[in-house]
């Protein structure tokens, strides 16, 4: 690379040639010839801008106007305005500004929304838009993309979690990461994406969903004890009815994937019910008892310590 240009990546690990975002779907790659010409874009290439693009992914230049790139972007702000007077970036097509990793396709969904007010209609495109909008600090696009994809009813779980944790996006990321290690979660992530999280994302969902499963387990396979009421009439069916309830009925909703509830609502159906042969008082003690010991919500426990780890 020419000492003279500058480069601007949104991902400093990736290679310059790489065409498939992290964040979302993959993109079709764009022929790209290090050795060819870079040639002008047929839409962004203003011959009165004074500022000089090239997208070396896709060997792609864009002529464009500052004041378009600086309005609310404190990335391009702060890059356009420290640049010594004596240095040449972005002035010509033989000294541009260089991006790598960036596609045209993504780089002209940005700019339809900057400078023509166009907010793309679907996935792949809004998650472009989402990602710029982060790279570039433009938080204008970052909140239109979000509001755009949460209207979207192909959002799903999986690309919540992603980008929620990796823009930041908290209650994506909470939302996301609780329905897939739900209990009523029963599909494993395909391999699709499991590409798509990566490593760190993928091994912390299935690690939070096999500790919720060992806890369920646990509480399924272990009948808490009955504590009586001074006004229970027979200690001995009382103890059979509640051993029956909890392992043909608790059991189920901890156990089977047809069935399954969370804990906390495992609990409130147990309050709600009439258990055949336990007195009512000593059904009462016992609910009592086992929310105190929080046992029906640990598994929310479990599920917050594992996203404080990830987004704080």
């Amino acid at each position: 690379m020419r000492d003279s240009e500058s480069v601007l990546s949104p991902d400093s690990a990736a290679s310059a040639e790489r065409m498939v975002t992290d964040d979302g779907p993959p993109v079709a790659p764009v022929a790209h010839c290090r050795f060819s010409s870079p040639q002008h874009h047929p839409t962004y290439y203003f011959f009165d801008g004074n500022i000089v693009i090239l997208l070396s992914a896709s060997n792609m230049l864009y002529r464009l106007h500052r004041s378009y790139l600086v309005l609310d972007s404190g990335c391009f702000d702060t890059m356009l305005s420290v640049r010594p007077e004596d240095l040449q970036e972005g002035l010509s097509d033989s000294h541009p500004v260089v991006i790598p990793d960036i596609t045209c396709e993504e780089f002209d969904w940005f700019l339809d929304f900057q400078i023509r007010h166009i907010l793309p209609t679907d996935e792949v495109a809004l998650t472009a838009l989402l990602r710029l909008g982060h790279f570039f600090q433009y938080e204008a696009a970052q909140r239109a993309a979000q509001e755009a994809l949460d209207r979207l009813p192909t959002f799903s779980a999986v690309s919540k979690y992603v980008l929620g944790v990796r823009h930041g996006i908290q209650i994506w990321a909470h939302d996301g990461f609780k329905a897939l290690v739900a209990s009523t979660a029963v599909c494993l992530p395909t391999l699709e994406e499991v590409e798509r999280m990566q490593l760190p994302l993928y091994h912390t969902l299935v690690d939070t969903r096999f500790r919720i499963d060992a806890h369920r387990r646990s509480i399924a396979y272990t009948i808490p004890p009955v504590q009586h009421a001074s006004t229970c009439p027979d200690r001995l069916d009382c103890e059979l009815g509640w051993k029956r309830e909890w392992r043909y009925k608790v059991a189920s909703h901890l156990m089977h994937p047809e069935d399954a509830l969370p804990g906390h609502e495992v609990l409130a159906l147990l309050g709600r019910v009439e258990i055949n042969d336990v007195h009512p008082a000593c059904k009462e003690r016992m609910i009592q008892r086992i929310r105190q010991a929080g046992i029906m919500t640990h598994e929310d426990v479990i599920v917050e310590k594992a996203l404080h780890a990830l987004v704080g």
